[in-house]
């Protein structure tokens, strides 16, 4: 497959105008499938077509959705209401029948454990799905929806402000959990569970985990200091583990 991917110049995102040699290459790999299908002669081969297959399928998804192709979901969205990315905000663009809202008005949602979700009808009656605002906020500012977890910055949840949004992993998101957060990310108090080492009790470390190992660095005064030296000491503490390997 890389030598496919290669020889079709799909090493970087593809586009639309590679959308014809990569369905070429798809259905060139259904009909080998076809033919052991028909033989009921499958091997290791045929695992590496299937898997051929889906990459491919893969590749043309991704072309569509660099060339601007929207789910049912975006369309909807976009057909319904008017994003105000700054203020963090949905107003309603246009009502179905029936509706208590009028156009310009605040769709405000409905509050779930603090977060604000937004009500999506697919067209068919009684049917719909929710949607965090957070999220659709996300989306029109970037055109992408978030990759990992939306966490809000200052801690509010209602708090929908492009400026009071990242996109961080699971594990960095619940650093930043309000009432949690003590320190400053991946800082805490160095407290041993047993005698060693008292002399740095009290004091601060920057702790992060590499390859499943938890990597600790120097200890610092205060937790300022070890949040502006922590990082770097800790690459360079990082850096000498992968070169003694």
């Amino acid at each position: 497959m890389v030598r496919k991917l290669s020889l079709n110049s799909h090493k970087t995102t593809p586009t639309r105008t590679d959308m014809r040699g990569i369905i070429d290459l798809l259905l060139g790999e259904v009909e080998e499938l076809e033919q052991q299908l028909k033989e009921d002669k499958f091997d290791e081969n045929s695992l590496a077509e299937s898997y051929d297959c889906a990459n491919f399928a893969f590749l043309a998804f991704v072309a569509l959705r660099n060339d601007g192709v929207k789910t049912k979901k975006e369309r909807l969205l976009d057909e319904m209401f008017d994003v105000d990315v700054e203020a963090g905000r949905v107003y309603v663009k246009k009502t179905r029948s029936g509706s208590s809202r009028k156009i310009g008005d605040e769709n405000t949602g409905t509050k779930r454990n603090g977060y604000i979700d937004i009500r999506v009808q697919n067209g068919r009656a009684g049917c719909s799905s929710h949607v965090p605002r957070s999220h659709v906020v996300w989306w029109k500012a970037t055109g992408k929806w978030p990759t990992g977890v939306i966490d809000h910055i200052n801690g509010i949840r209602d708090d929908d402000r492009i400026s009071n949004l990242r996109d961080v992993s699971f594990s960095d998101n619940a650093i930043n959990k309000r009432g949690v957060r003590k320190y400053p990310p991946f800082v805490t108090r160095y407290s041993p569970s047993g005698r060693q080492h008292l002399k740095h009790f009290g004091k601060f470390v920057y702790t992060r985990h590499y390859k499943g190992i938890n990597v600790r660095c120097a200890y610092y005064d205060t937790p300022q200091e070890a949040a502006e030296k922590g990082p770097l000491d800790w690459a360079i503490k990082v850096n000498a583990l992968g070169a003694g390997k």
